[in-house]
């Protein structure tokens, strides 16, 4: 019996067809279904919520609880506490004001978080500037910070299942590795921020509970404790020259002046900018011009500072004590604080005068339109808990869903950013969107 071959050809193209048909069809649904989740999860974090977001809400927190439960006792987190002056600008300013700019925004950024500097309150801003863009943050797996144990390895986002898009923005805790950031976001712009390093150890001091476990504050630890210049304690997470051991410096090379200075060195040719916390507000007028945003990008609401009656007021005898204890971090500050005059006189000194003049009038319209109390634990719910119950938070005017993103925590927002990241590569937490 013979055999058509013409009507075999065209039936078997046909099948082709259909079969391609098909599989543009699955594709199709896919990318419908990630970018209705990508919506939704948009949606939850600035609070849109439909009841059909119910499916999806449960399926989300069945893979996230580990997430969600995460605990303060458990890992606790640092605040940002730093001293702005409250001065009404002169100026007139809105929340739609910008400059008109001839650059191009940039969307890569690594920031080195350091304890108690106002860390938490730029993280917010990179936060909600890569969010509003879609950019990809590299976020611990399941934490809000890296580990404290050894330097920071970038497998330990690479190897993720999501990272297959890459990363634009690094800005979580670790112990610093230039290195091996720079592998994760190269051609990044560098950053990272300083405070006055007695403040910043009172600070750190109260907040992870060293002055409950020596039952004596940071006045009396320093007449009977810092007096005798011990060095930094070994595996001690915080403690003595914090900041420089953020950045990386090993707890014997604190020690040693002569080391401490060359890796000075190497952070003023890692960073482009090295902000402080005493001009706080002056630092993220610079931090706009390098990376040629708007001043309103780094509007913000002050993020984990501490209530006033948890504060100790340091006496002058404690400032010379710890001044001689905290010497290596003096060496880095000093340094710092000189290179930051530096860029003012670069910026312009009435320039930048009239320019944070401007910010602080943006923060006072974000402040008056947004937030109804500030207010600690006992008044704050969901995604505006703080991580400690002395810290204080922001009770955000509901009919304001543009002003949430401000005021959420940071264990939360790390949870949001992680979501989206792994939404934009296909994910749900480890699982594909579109596996069966």
């Amino acid at each position: 019996m013979g055999i058509d071959l013409r009507r075999h050809r065209g039936r078997g193209f046909l099948l082709f067809i259909i079969g391609f048909l098909i599989i543009v069809a699955v594709q199709l649904k896919s990318e419908l279904k990630q970018k209705q989740v990508l919506r939704r999860e948009r949606e939850l974090l600035y609070g849109r919520r439909t009841d059909n977001d119910t499916e999806y809400v449960e399926e989300m927190d069945e893979e996230y609880t580990a997430d969600e439960n995460t605990d303060a006792d458990t890992e606790r987190e640092d605040e940002d506490e730093y001293e702005t002056e409250e001065t009404t600008a002169e100026t007139s300013a809105t929340p739609t004001t910008e400059r008109k700019r001839t650059c191009q925004a940039k969307e890569r950024i690594a920031f080195a978080k350091t304890h108690k500097t106002g860390s938490s309150t730029i993280q917010n801003i990179l936060f909600r500037f890569g969010d509003e863009r879609n950019l990809n943050f590299a976020v611990p797996e399941r934490s809000w910070m890296f580990s404290f144990k050894e330097p920071f390895k970038s497998e330990t986002v690479m190897s993720l299942p999501w990272s297959i898009n890459g990363y634009d923005i690094f800005a979580f805790h670790c112990v610093w590795n230039y290195k091996e950031v720079m592998k994760v976001v190269p051609n990044a712009f560098f950053t990272t921020i300083l405070r006055d390093p007695i403040d910043c150890y009172e600070s750190n001091y109260v907040y992870m509970g060293l002055q409950r476990a020596y039952r004596m504050d940071v006045n009396e630890f320093a007449r009977k404790k810092a007096f005798l210049d011990p060095p930094r304690r070994k595996n001690a997470i915080i403690g003595k020259d914090q900041m420089l051991w953020d950045l990386g410096v090993t707890n014997e090379d604190l020690e040693k002046p002569n080391i401490v200075y060359k890796k000075i060195r190497e952070f003023d040719d890692q960073f482009g900018l090295v902000m402080l916390a005493e001009y706080f507000d002056e630092s993220l007028v610079l931090l706009a011009d390098k990376l040629c945003w708007d001043l309103k990008d780094v509007r913000y609401l002050k993020q984990n500072a501490r209530t006033s009656k948890s504060k100790n007021i340091i006496d002058p005898g404690t400032r010379s004590i710890m001044t001689h204890w905290l010497r290596a971090d003096y060496m880095l500050y000093s340094y710092f604080k000189s290179r930051f005059q530096e860029e003012v006189e670069k910026y312009g000194k009435e320039r930048l005068e009239r320019d944070t003049a401007r910010l602080r009038e943006l923060n006072r319209q974000l402040k008056e339109e947004c937030v109804l109390e500030v207010a600690d634990n006992s008044k704050l719910k969901g995604d505006f808990r703080m991580a400690m119950d002395f810290v204080e938070g922001y009770v955000i005017n509901p009919d304001k869903k543009w002003c949430f993103p401000y005021a959420t925590s940071e264990p939360k927002y790390s949870v949001h950013v992680r979501k989206m990241a792994q939404l934009r590569a296909g994910f749900i937490g480890k699982k594909k969107l579109n596996s069966k």
